[in-house]
């Protein structure tokens, strides 16, 4: 049977803001579909209310009325996805979250480099605007941005290496190959594939790493385009230090282990980044008691960033973590 609908949009989500969802929807309908066509897939990750009840779902669906709503009860980012990808019928896989509003030529813009670069089979955002809805601290305006995935790239940059690129697409806006997602899925459900995603208020992250290491695994690349454009919702629970603090510690914490599960020779290439005990505990502490001597948040931020790396190195080589580290982020109240 031939693939008639060239996108599936799959939205995820767990008891949004709905002020973000309606915003997310809003700029889906918007979406310019000049030679192309689409399909709509919501996943609820068990929200309460579920999200099939919800006032914005409803007047979502006047405007669209072909959106599936699909309910799945194991919690975790990487559980709602894989469900999302099941259902999709679109040649090409396109995952929004519930606090992305992507630009009105995102679909044109992809379509454009899909036809223009065959072999690169993922792209992400070059541009991602983060807008903090109900206002920031200014002391935490600069730090936070590139918390929240801000980024804007001046060209189109494309890789196909065996470890993480900087032009490698996170999840935000992440675009990918129905036809090539088939080995993941089966790895995943196999327990071989260990990254679930966010599951409630965690910040465990990651799934969207082994999606786009398993497309560079079979051969192809993948890449980010300045083209590409979306704005990052971040609301007032999410725009203060702490949250940001905890998101770097965890959004680093099972990156490594996550590329070695899909490319198992990553571990020969890391190896020679694992600091020793004595050098990693001690980094840790003087860099962090800098950062609060100094009030630095763009310092502590790189605290934990380093932290949560190196703890990741730690667990995929079965190290354990040392006291002092343990200690740091305690007193940083990331546990």
């Amino acid at each position: 049977m031939v693939d008639t609908i060239d996108f599936t949009i799959i939205v995820c989500t767990f008891n949004p803001d709905r002020r973000l969802l309606s915003r997310c929807l809003d700029a889906i309908v918007r979406l310019d579909h000049h030679a192309c066509t689409s399909e709509v897939i919501l996943v609820d990750n068990r929200s309460d209310p579920p999200l099939a009840e919800l006032k914005e779902i409803r007047q979502f669906r006047k405007k669209r009325p072909d959106i599936e709503i699909i309910a799945v009860e194991q919690q975790g980012l990487a559980y709602a996805r894989v469900a999302g990808i099941k259902r999709a019928k679109g040649r090409q896989l396109v995952f929004f979250d519930d606090d992305n509003e992507p630009d009105v030529d995102y679909l044109t813009e992809l379509t454009l480099l899909i036809n223009r670069y065959p072999s690169v089979a993922v792209w992400g955002p070059g541009s991602v605007d983060v807008e903090f809805v109900d206002g920031i601290d200014p002391r935490l305006a600069l730090t936070a941005r590139p918390v929240f995935q801000g980024k804007e790239v001046q060209e189109t940059a494309f890789a196909c290496i065996r470890s993480w690129q900087p032009c490698y697409p996170f999840g935000t806006g992440l675009c990918l190959s129905r036809s090539l997602v088939s080995d993941y899925i089966a790895q995943f459900e196999a327990g071989r594939l260990t990254a679930t995603g966010r599951q409630g208020g965690s910040l465990a992250s990651s799934e969207d790493v082994q999606l786009v290491m398993s497309v560079i695994a079979q051969g192809y690349a993948a890449g980010v385009a300045q083209g590409l454009r979306v704005t990052h919702l971040i609301p007032a629970k999410r725009a203060n230090l702490p949250y940001m603090l905890r998101l770097a510690y965890r959004s680093n914490l099972s990156f490594h282990t996550s590329i070695s599960e899909v490319i198992p020779d990553y571990r020969r290439t890391v190896s020679p980044l694992l600091h020793r005990p004595r050098r990693f505990a001690w980094r840790a502490l003087r860099r962090y008691i800098s950062a609060r001597l100094k009030n630095n948040p763009s310092k502590l931020v790189d605290v934990m960033n380093y932290i949560g790396s190196m703890s990741s190195l730690y667990r995929l080589f079965e190290r354990k973590i040392p006291a002092i580290v343990t200690f740091v982020l305690k007193q940083a109240r990331i546990y």
